[in-house]
C-alpha cells in the first residue's frame, strides 16, 4: 500500500533501502532512500531522528563507488548522532528538572506540614500552660478563702467557749410562772 504522508514514505524507503541492501541491490537501495529524501524534506530539528537513513544511504553509495556521497551521507549520520544526544540530553535533563521540581513540591508540603504541626504544638502547649496557670490561680484563691474560713471559724469556737463560759456561770431561769399555771393542756370538746 502506498504511504499515507511524506513522513510515511521517508519511513517505508529507509525500511526498503535495508531490504535492498540486505539483497546486496546496492544501486536499488540508494534510489530507494535518495527518493525518501527527495520527498520528505528533512527539518533541521529533525535530523537527530535520522540516523538509520543516512547510515544506510552512506553505505549503499560506497558499494556502488560514489565516494562523495557516500562521505556527505556519512557526515550526515555523525552528525545525527550528535544531534540526537543532544536530543537525549535535553529530554533526560527536563525529566531530571521535573523529578527536582517534584521533589521540590513534596519538600514544601512536607515543610508545610511541618511547621503546622510545629504551630500546633505551640497552640496546645500554651493552652495548656494557660489552663495550668488558671488551675493554680484558682487552687491558690481556694486556700487563702480556706484560711480565711479558718481563721474566722477558730475565731468563732474562741467567742462560744468565752460565751459558753459566761453563761455556765450565770444560769438564768427564763421559766415564766405565770404562763405555766394559764397553760394547759386541756382541750374543749
Amino acid at each position: 500500500c502506498t504511504p499515507l504522508s511524506k513522513l510515511d514514505s521517508l519511513v517505508v524507503s529507509t525500511r526498503y533501502g535495508k531490504a535492498y541492501l540486505g539483497l546486496k541491490q546496492y544501486q536499488k537501495a540508494a534510489e530507494v532512500l535518495q527518493r525518501g529524501l527527495d520527498i520528505y524534506p528533512v527539518k533541521k530539528g529533525e535530523e537527530g531522528f535520522m540516523e538509520d537513513h543516512y547510515k544506510l544511504l552512506a553505505k549503499a553509495y560506497k558499494h556502488i563507488n560514489e565516494i562523495e556521497k557516500s562521505n556527505f551521507y556519512f557526515e550526515k549520520y555523525v552528525y545525527t548522532i550528535d544531534e540526537f544526544t543532544k536530543i537525549q540530553d535535553s529530554v533526560a535533563s527536563n525529566f531530571k528538572q521535573k523529578e527536582i521540581d517534584t521533589f521540590k513540591n513534596e519538600l514544601n508540603v512536607i515543610e508545610s506540614e511541618k511547621n503546622k504541626q510545629k504551630n500546633n504544638v505551640i497552640y496546645i502547649a500554651l493552652s495548656a500552660t494557660v489552663i495550668i496557670l488558671m488551675l493554680l490561680v484558682f487552687l491558690l484563691n481556694f486556700y487563702q478563702s480556706k484560711k480565711k474560713n479558718d481563721l474566722r471559724f477558730q475565731e468563732l469556737l474562741s467567742k462560744l467557749e468565752r460565751t459558753h463560759e459566761n453563761t455556765t456561770s450565770q444560769v438564768v431561769d427564763t421559766k415564766d410562772q405565770v404562763l405555766e399555771e394559764t397553760a394547759t393542756s386541756d382541750v374543749s370538746e
